[in-house]
């Protein structure tokens, strides 16, 4: 079961509340950041090995050629591959990560609340989001809570990335599309990478001085009104845009394939439109209720992909924080604006 998350791999400080996405650690306190990564299972380092081709000759020797352009990533305790890596690859280990952290809201003055954190794929992507704090929609019972995510990869196939987002509070809707791309960190594991932080705390600084614009975006929606015919002609352009365009008389078996997927998918949307999540008074019959009927589904009912003999949990989640979920829900976000 190491490529799962298992209840020593994750953090989520929710007041003895249902863990985050049914993974993780339930505590009735705030510990402090170090006590975090110890909760969260990441209190373990990252070893770089070397690597060998080996060749066994006609004559039955076995021959070795050191490979020096690449290593192996090995996590400390478990021993797990985490990736083969080029040589001049730098590891930014978890406690690092942790440093960084700290640094960070050195810089703005803000108290350090982690409400999750943890790894997937045994060790390969590990996480922490840190809360920066919260408002309600049009001073309505609808509470998004604001956060810094901060993500490394050990694996060589993601770097270091910090990315400010928001989470509907009442369903846990992740919405990092609110805020654009240019809040987004990427840094890659290179010798200068710890000298590039500082431009990571640069640009969360400025995250945390235009969490006016996540609120002013959302308010936005939820200060539009829409009728029910407005509600499908935003779910059609939301699902051809995104997907592809629906044939409306299929003949082949492909085409009838695609268009009852995509009816299912639209149907289920509109569920979602009479959920009491959409209908919190000041909320209902707002394109903000669409855009949630939406992301709803991409974050909580729609099918993930379970590779490497993850778990589903494991898979959504990191779907949902950076993945093709995360992609999904920046359209519906965007989308949902361009019809206010």
């Amino acid at each position: 079961m190491s490529h799962e998350i298992t209840s020593t791999d994750g953090l989520v400080l929710a007041n003895n509340e249902e863990a985050w996405h049914g993974l993780g650690t339930v505590v009735s306190h705030a510990p402090t950041l170090e006590e975090a990564f110890k909760l969260a299972g990441l209190d373990w380092t990252v070893e770089q090995h070397p690597l060998n081709a080996v060749e066994t000759t006609e004559e039955g020797k076995r021959v070795v050629y050191p490979v020096g352009t690449h290593v192996l990533n090995i996590r400390s305790d478990t021993k797990e591959q985490l990736g083969e890596v080029g040589s001049k690859y730098e590891i930014i280990q978890n406690d690092e990560l942790m440093q960084f952290i700290e640094d960070v809201f050195k810089v703005s003055k803000t108290e350090i609340f982690v409400e999750t954190a943890g790894s997937i794929r045994g060790g390969k992507r590990t996480w922490a989001l840190v809360r920066l704090g919260q408002f309600n929609v049009r001073g309505t019972e609808d509470e998004i809570a604001t956060y810094a995510l901060f993500t490394n990869g050990h694996d060589g196939l993601q770097g270091f990335i910090v990315t400010p987002t928001g989470i509907r509070v009442v369903c846990k809707n992740t919405m990092n599309a609110a805020l654009s791309d240019s809040r987004i960190v990427k840094l890659k594991h290179t010798r200068n990478v710890k000298e590039r932080v500082v431009i990571a705390q640069e640009c969360l600084g400025v995250a945390l001085d235009n969490i006016d614009k996540l609120e002013t975006s959302i308010n936005t929606l939820a200060g539009s009104n829409v009728t029910v015919s407005d509600v499908q002609g935003f779910f059609l352009k939301v699902y051809q845009t995104y997907y592809s365009p629906i044939v409306t008389n299929p003949t082949t078996k492909s085409e009838q394939r695609a268009h009852t997927r995509a009816i299912n998918t639209i149907a289920k949307w509109s569920t979602n439109m009479d959920d009491d999540k959409q209908r919190i008074k000041g909320i209902e019959g707002t394109t903000w209720a669409a855009v949630n009927a939406v992301t709803q589904w991409a974050d909580h009912e729609r099918t993930v992909r379970v590779n490497d003999n993850r778990s589903e949990a494991e898979s959504r989640v990191e779907s949902n924080l950076y993945g093709s979920s995360a992609k999904f829900k920046r359209h519906v976000f965007e989308t949902g604006l361009s019809i206010c």
